[in-house]
């Protein structure tokens, strides 16, 4: 068993190796995906709605990223 002190020692090396996960580069890869799929399909409105909702997930992220 570890003591304390070495838990705390191994967790913060754990935390400093780990990388997150690539979140924003998987919502532009989206993005980029569906833009052109919602402006065939539903036109200008459809891209709109694609481009809003974007941008309030990259918000999210980047805001829990900051809080955490």
């Amino acid at each position: 068993m570890l003591d304390d002190h070495d838990r705390r020692a191994l967790d913060d090396l754990e935390r400093q190796f780990t990388r997150p996960f690539p979140t924003v580069l998987v919502l532009c890869a989206g993005l980029y995906i569906c833009a052109p799929l919602a402006k065939l399909l539903f036109g200008w409105t459809g891209l709109e709605i694609v481009a809003a909702s974007f941008v309030i997930a990259v918000a999210a992220v980047l805001m829990r990223r900051r809080r955490g």
